[in-house]
C-alpha cells in the first residue's frame, strides 16, 4: 500500500501543473521515479556494476540521486568513483551520463542521509531497452561504501 504523504504530494504536484498548462500537465503525467537499494561495497576491490533501470520506452534522465545510509569519507589518494551510465543492453559498453568522486580533490565527503544528486542534462536519454547502470571503482585502497538508495526520476516521451 503507498505512503499517504507519496500520494498526496503527487496529487498536489498534478494540480499545480494544471494550473501551469497542458504541457506541464503533460510532463508530470510522463515522470516516475525509481529507486533501488544499492548493497555495501568493501574498501578495495573490482568494479561493481548494478542495473538501475531498463528504459520501457524512450526516457530522458531527469533527476539522479545517490543517498548512502552512513557517511563517505573523502581521501586524496584511496576513494571511490561512482559513475552514472547507460549501456544499449545488449552487453555493449558503459556510457557515462556523470561521475562522482569521494577523491578529496574533486567531490569529497557524501553525507549520511543526505547524498548527492548527479548533474543531468537534457541529453540524457535512454532508447527503449537501454539500461541506467552503476558503475563504483576504487582508487588506490578505495572506500567502504555503505548500503545505500539510488533514485532516478525519468520522462517519457
Amino acid at each position: 500500500m503507498g505512503n499517504y504523504s507519496d500520494i498526496q504530494d503527487r496529487l498536489s504536484s498534478l494540480v499545480d501543473s494544471l494550473s501551469s498548462g497542458p504541457a506541464t500537465l503533460n510532463a508530470a503525467l510522463c515522470r516516475e521515479t525509481i529507486s533501488v537499494v544499492v548493497s555495501a561495497d568493501a574498501a578495495a576491490g573490482t568494479a561493481k556494476n548494478v542495473v538501475l533501470f531498463k528504459a520501457p520506452a524512450a526516457c530522458r534522465i531527469v533527476a539522479a540521486r545517490y543517498i548512502p545510509n552512513a557517511a563517505v569519507t573523502a581521501h586524496a589518494d584511496n576513494f571511490a568513483v561512482l559513475d552514472l551510465n547507460k549501456e544499449d543492453g545488449a552487453a555493449g559498453g558503459l556510457a557515462s551520463l556523470d561521475s562522482y568522486s569521494t577523491d578529496s580533490d574533486v567531490n569529497g565527503t557524501i553525507a549520511a542521509r543526505v547524498g548527492f544528486a548527479w548533474a543531468m542534462v537534457i541529453t540524457d536519454t535512454l532508447a527503449v531497452n537501454e539500461l541506467a547502470v552503476l558503475e563504483i571503482t576504487k582508487a588506490g585502497t578505495g572506500v567502504a561504501l555503505p548500503e545505500g538508495l539510488v533514485q532516478l526520476t525519468v520522462e517519457y516521451a
